[in-house]
């Protein structure tokens, strides 16, 4: 069962230039690590985002930019310091869309709750 109690769905316009470490493909490798850091459990890939952002090495990032686990379409993380390079355009909680994504999730066998 998926659990949506506390997440949710925003919409982000950028307001200026953000400077994303880019961990897709050779991206990845470049930063010294390999794809499967877009792949592993947060409790693996979280150190190694603290170290990209505390390192000099990689500069003053923004955020980053790796494939998704699921599909390997592009996903996006902003760290505190990028807050004020985006609005927020919109901002829902996911439990108020259960039922449309429950019905979308039936086909898979893929329980969403509570309703």
């Amino acid at each position: 069962m998926l659990d949506l109690t506390n997440r949710r769905h925003a919409v982000l316009r950028i307001t200026k230039p953000l400077t994303l470490l880019d961990l897709r493909r050779a991206g990845a490798m470049a930063a010294g690590v390999d794809a499967r850091i877009g792949k592993c459990p947060h409790r693996e890939s979280q150190p190694w985002a603290r170290h990209f952002y505390e390192s000099e090495s990689y500069g003053r990032i923004d955020g980053f930019t790796w494939l998704n686990s699921h599909t390997d379409d592009e996903a996006f993380a902003f760290v505190e310091r990028a807050g004020d390079a985006y609005a927020v355009v919109v901002d829902v909680p996911l439990t108020s869309e259960t039922r449309e994504i429950a019905t979308l999730c039936d086909p898979l066998g893929v329980v969403i709750g509570p309703l």
